[in-house]
């Protein structure tokens, strides 16, 4: 039966084979010559001025987009002095201490930073492999097969060696997602709740596009409390640490710099809402803007001769939009919002940033170089999924049907524990979609939709390992049913 083997505390041979072949490829990819990494796109020095890092070349060249740039000099950077507060941070500072143990230059190796987010995903697919070691072997198979396939995968890798936070918000989801899995065992223990939490709120400080994602974590939170737990203690542990999830999530949303605010407002008004709108002025005045800063439509706040510095445009502008003025825009205006659904599924599926190189200058490869290997799960999404505003919503209303379905009918405490975590998965991914094309519009938007990727290639494993599961049990209970031969 397929949750008859065991109670997951030990790891199978096909468990162990399993890290070791995630280990083999993650460690090929990374630190086996020529080692891959992600260019910088200009974004890495909003952690290396947090952390006391600085560029070991002048030419922007080669480091920016063209080539991977694996070390860099322990000093403090000036070019980049609006800091954006992110838990890799945590990583990156650790990693720099690992370092300065071992460097013989002087220089920290970014390698060692891989090396850290390759052992945190290790663990975090060690607890998820102690789940699904009580499965049965068909269904272990392909949650094995999965987490190689799709998470070994370059488009996701890659970002392993560079200073981006997109490979914080990849491990500390995997790890709150596994830490939210074992919550669900009884008993429901202080030390799952405190590594629930901490992952969670590292999760969501990993970027500022995460912090709210912290609400649904938390919302598992309070199920968990009050459909799994009898009372006392635990329950109340686990309700405070909800709430905590809760408040720190929107204090984080809205304690982002004064500069990331802008950036946002910005394009989501100019190079959104306004570029695709067939009457920008009437947008504008609905928005209470002045309807002369039409003529700022199709633009970016990188654009050339845009006045986002001075007095007047923070005033007529700055001053008078807002995030919840947005959202009422576009709850005024569905048609508008599913053209925005449609633009970000557009976009969408696309894992590798094209313009961002993976290999070092060393190497002699051409600018923007892209590595070949371990790249199957990326070429067949992005070859094979509609990119359509309709897919994408009857994907995920699918998703939220048959899980509804699920829980109504199993009689599984732990199944339905995953089940409403999986909901919370498919809300997670849909916020990620819409707020992702309503706040940057197509800038560099195949990066920014990293975290709406992950979560829907979760749910297509969630999908694939629970329709297995039901497979394999149905195909027991006819092998089991009388007068079933001699395979009963």
């Amino acid at each position: 039966m397929p949750f008859s083997r065991g109670d997951g505390k030990r790891l199978g041979h096909l468990e162990a084979t399993t890290i070791a072949i995630i280990a083999a490829i993650l460690v090929y990819q990374l630190f086996i010559p020529p080692t891959i990494g992600l260019a910088d796109n200009g974004d890495f020095s909003r952690i290396m001025g947090a952390v006391g890092l600085e560029y070991t070349t002048s030419n922007r060249e080669d480091r920016h987009f063209n080539y991977f740039v694996p070390t860099y000099k322990f000093e403090s950077s000036d070019e980049w002095d609006a800091l954006v507060p992110t838990s890799e941070n945590v990583l990156v500072l650790c990693a720099m201490a690992m370092n300065r143990l071992g460097s013989k230059t002087g220089l920290f190796d970014v390698r060692v930073l891989g090396a850290l987010h390759v052992a945190l995903f290790l663990l975090a697919v060690w607890l998820l492999l102690r789940l699904s070691a009580s499965l049965d072997l068909a269904t272990r198979v392909v949650v094995s097969l999965l987490l190689v396939l799709v998470f070994c995968d370059v488009g996701y890798v890659a970002y392993f060696n560079s200073l981006y936070s997109e490979p914080g918000s990849f491990v500390f989801l995997f790890l709150a997602l596994a830490a939210a899995i074992h919550l669900a065992k009884e008993p429901a223990s202080l030390a799952r709740v405190a590594a629930w939490l901490a992952a969670s709120l590292l999760f969501l400080s990993a970027k500022p596009q995460n912090s709210l994602l912290g609400i649904p974590l938390a919302g598992y939170g309070f199920w968990i409390a009050y459909s799994r737990l009898t009372g006392g203690g635990r329950r109340r542990v686990l309700v405070v640490s909800s709430v905590a999830l809760c408040l720190v999530s929107v204090a984080h949303h809205w304690s982002a710099p004064r500069w990331l605010v802008k950036y946002y407002l910005y394009n989501s008004v100019f190079f959104e809402l306004l570029k695709y709108s067939p009457t920008p002025r009437e947008d504008l005045r609905g928005l209470g803007l002045n309807p002369d800063l039409e003529k700022y439509k199709g633009t970016n706040i990188f654009s050339a001769g845009i006045p986002v510095e001075e007095p007047e445009f923070e005033a007529a502008f700055f001053n008078r939009i807002n995030t919840a003025k947005l959202a009422r825009f576009y709850l005024g205006h569905p048609s508008r919002l599913a053209g925005v659904a449609q633009r970000a599924a557009q976009a969408a599926f696309s894992l590798r940033p094209s313009y961002l190189g993976n290999f070092e200058k060393s190497r002699g490869l051409a600018p923007r170089a892209q590595s070949q290997t371990f790249q199957l799960w990326s070429k067949l999404r992005e070859s094979a999924a509609p990119r359509s505003a309709w897919f994408v919503g009857a994907f995920f209303m699918g998703n939220a049907m048959a899980a509804l379905a699920v829980y109504v009918k199993t009689g599984s405490r732990h199944l339905r524990a995953v089940i409403v975590l999986h909901l919370v998965v498919v809300l997670m991914a849909i916020e990620q979609l819409l707020v992702t094309e309503a706040a940057c519009g197509q800038y560099e938007l195949v990066k920014h939709l990293f975290l709406f990727n992950l979560l829907f290639d979760l749910c297509v494993c969630a999908d694939v390992v629970l329709a297995t599961a039901w497979l394999s049990s149905l195909h027991f209970r006819r092998a089991v049913a009388p007068g079933a031969g001699p395979a009963g």
